[in-house]
């Protein structure tokens, strides 16, 4: 074999580096001639485009490496990553300071504000040791020296309360008979006070508020009294005439009706009732309690009066004169019942009579104290008779001519 062929050959083998035809003058060293434009190889073989269909076309050569053009534009692509790497690590090692700095401030501000906090909060308490307790005793219910000991401990305890509170009730008693009002009251404020639950001592304080029209809290110490015993009758009608006093109309009547119910015929609970009657204009319903009163007491001159004018009121004139009367026979002062007893006879159209009680009112109380009477309503019955015209035109006179009536 030729000794160029196998040159040839061997050199098929080595790296081949691309060149223009430009670079080198003239033909290439070795190899057919190509034209002035085409590329070839270091030897003069022609360039493999594609190493892979090279070898899969049986050719022995190895892949191509990159030429030496190529080789300056990855190294500056690597310089350019290692500066950008560089730089990232700058920002990183910044940031990392920034924010270490940032946790320094917070924790000194932290600190200052809990120094602050540690001087304006209060001492903390003193804990005292506890102290040891006694070993408990323990004792023999049964056993009778100590029941008897607890016994006279108890005695004692209640004899000394309750004989303060009788020396209290004495004293204030002795104070109120001497007309020291204010001091006895004073003693019966502290004494029930210290003794709360001793009944008596309630009832006299009640009573004395009673008597000073300080209605609402005698009320208040009735009901503390019935709490503790609610059957106590006298108590029961206290309450009632407290209420009353108070124009608690609707409670009085309660409390009255509730105390009749074991006597129907007791005088104060159906005065109480028919008062509250009454005053509510329930008429019919305070009869029945005033008849009651009247047959327990038939000089009870205000259940008379009472009953009188629920009559009138309810149109029985008749009855209403007759109890009149029998007022006015009792009680010949009574003013209210001469007016009374005259509209009565004015109502029946009765102008007589009506003007002969007119004038005996007025030869009693005054003409003047009489003639306001004369524009009631009450006349307009008999308003236009003789008798009444004549006593209407007395009252018109001069002053001397009404102090002739007297």
């Amino acid at each position: 074999m030729p000794r160029n062929d196998i040159y040839n050959q061997e050199s098929n083998k080595l790296p081949r580096r691309r060149t223009s035809s430009s670079s080198v003058s003239g033909k290439p060293r070795n190899g057919s001639a190509k034209d002035a434009g085409e590329r070839g190889g270091l030897y003069g073989n022609r360039e493999r485009r594609n190493t892979l269909h090279d070898d899969l076309r049986g050719s022995r050569g190895a892949p191509s490496q990159a030429s030496p053009a190529a080789r300056p534009a990855s190294s500056r692509r690597r310089r350019r990553a290692s500066r950008m790497q560089g730089a990232n690590k700058w920002v990183l090692i910044f940031l990392l300071a920034v924010l270490l700095g940032y946790m320094a401030v917070l924790g000194v501000s932290l600190y200052r504000t809990y120094l602050q906090e540690e001087a304006m909060a209060p001492p903390p308490p003193v804990l005292e040791a506890p102290q040891e307790e006694a070993p408990a005793v323990v004792e023999d219910p049964d056993d009778p020296a100590l029941n008897a000991a607890r016994d006279a401990e108890r005695t004692g305890a209640h004899l000394a309360t309750w004989k303060g509170a009788l020396n209290a009730l004495y004293a204030a008693s002795t104070d109120l008979e001497r007309g020291e009002s204010e001091r006895g009251l004073e003693r019966l404020e502290g004494a029930v006070e210290a003794s709360p639950h001793i009944v008596e001592l309630q009832l006299k304080l009640a009573d004395l508020y009673m008597a000073q029209k300080r209605f609402a809290e005698a009320r208040d110490l009735y009901v503390r009294v019935l709490e503790t015993d609610p059957l106590r009758e006298g108590v029961r009608l206290k309450w009632a005439q407290s209420l009353q006093a108070l124009r608690h109309h609707e409670a009085a009547l309660q409390v009255a009706l509730w105390i009749l119910e074991d006597d129907s015929f007791l005088e104060e609970p159906n005065q109480i009732a028919a008062t509250a009657y009454l005053a509510m204009e329930r008429i019919e319903e305070a009869v029945p309690h005033l008849r009651r009163q009247i047959s327990v007491n038939r000089e009870n001159v205000v259940a008379q009066n009472n009953l009188a004018v629920a009559y009138s009121r309810l149109g029985e004139y008749a009855r209403a004169v007759t109890l009149f009367l029998d007022v006015l026979e009792a009680d010949p002062r009574n003013a209210i019942t001469y007016y009374n007893l005259a509209v009565s006879y004015a109502q029946q159209g009765d102008a007589g009579r009506a003007v002969e009680t007119l004038e005996t009112a007025a030869d009693r109380f005054g003409f003047p104290f009489v003639s306001a009477w004369f524009k009631s309503r009450d006349f307009d019955p008999i308003r236009t008779t003789d008798r009444f015209q004549r006593l209407e035109l007395m009252d018109r006179l001069p002053g001397d001519g009404n102090g002739a009536r007297l």
